[in-house]
């Protein structure tokens, strides 16, 4: 009787437990804190950390940039505050991975980053900027460590911009041939506002198995295959277009395909079919972190045509 009666009290007090206090009958509760800061590294105050998945909630920054939160479960953590960028834009955490939650916050700016492999380049790289309302273009150069930045105040005639980093502007052939990195790599459409921007890789993950250089076709259809783009992006699809000897588009049609291989039946948009010597060129179009990018192999010359002695 006396067993049984310490077990009625066990349940009673865990019902009283549950009744006053229902927070500790949640599953997986644990704490979850960082700091938000600025360039500078001083706490950035009032930043709304947004908690959602299996607990909801909002934390608050104090004037040393400092949060905490209760939270059970996974759970993402999204920042925000009026006229601020932050990086990186959300954080997944659950119990067996919280620790310090910290976020980096910009204003007045765009931040963005070359590298090459993922390492800072071993020297500046100029980076093109251009505004959708002029034709002109402005280049801005990036730092040690490959970063660079965007003043707002200097654009304030537009509501977008394009970032534009070209191997041609930056290195010479042989480093060129030796680091086999893309030729063009765009950021299109980029909004005017406080942004981290998704890091910008020249290295070659974008570039042609078949046709090799100056390979000879002879009839089509021709299957083609390209080493796909392996940036950590959403490929949306590659364009297959043409290039004659000097430079200039052919009827400027591209064909699309998905996937690292194509067909191509040798006509163009307009249905002329491609009987000459032409520069063959793959370019990915992508989305990363909300922003639409366009990234360009190096052209392939490929002879059209049986061989004659």
């Amino acid at each position: 009787m006396r067993r049984h009666s310490v077990l009625q009290l066990m349940i009673v007090g865990a019902l009283i437990l549950l009744a006053f206090f229902p927070s500790a009958a949640a599953a997986g509760a644990y704490e979850v804190s960082g700091r938000v800061v600025d360039e500078q590294g001083n706490g950035i105050e009032g930043v709304a950390l947004e908690i959602a998945g299996e607990s909801i909630s909002t934390a608050f920054t104090n004037a040393n940039g400092e949060w905490t939160a209760e939270v059970s479960g996974v759970v993402t953590v999204i920042p925000s505050k009026g006229g601020y960028g932050f990086f990186p834009k959300e954080l997944t955490v659950s119990q067996e991975t919280a620790g310090e939650v910290h976020f980096q916050g910009v204003t007045g700016k765009i931040v963005g980053r070359v590298v090459i492999n993922g390492e800072a380049p071993d020297r500046e790289i100029q980076v093109r900027i251009r505004s959708s309302r002029s034709p002109e273009d402005e280049y801005v150069t990036t730092d040690e460590l490959g970063y660079f930045q965007v003043l707002l105040d200097e654009h304030t005639d537009t509501a977008t911009i394009h970032i534009r980093v070209t191997s041609f502007d930056n290195f010479e052939w042989y480093a060129l041939e030796n680091m086999e990195l893309v030729s063009v790599y765009c950021l299109d459409y980029v909004p005017l506002q406080p942004a981290f921007l998704p890091e910008i890789d020249l290295y070659g993950g974008l570039s042609f198995i078949r046709p090799e250089q100056f390979e000879r076709i002879s009839s089509y259809p021709y299957e083609g295959q390209i080493v796909e783009y392996k940036g950590d992006v959403d490929i949306l699809y590659y364009e297959l277009y043409f290039c004659d000897e000097d430079g200039n588009f052919l009827d400027y049609s591209r064909m699309t395909f998905t996937g690292d291989s194509f067909i191509f039946n040798g006509l163009l948009a307009s249905g002329q079919v491609i009987e000459e010597d032409v520069v063959w060129y793959v370019q990915g179009c992508f989305e990363q972190d909300g922003y639409r990018m366009r990234v360009c192999s190096f052209g392939v010359p490929v002879h059209f045509g049986e061989e004659t002695e």
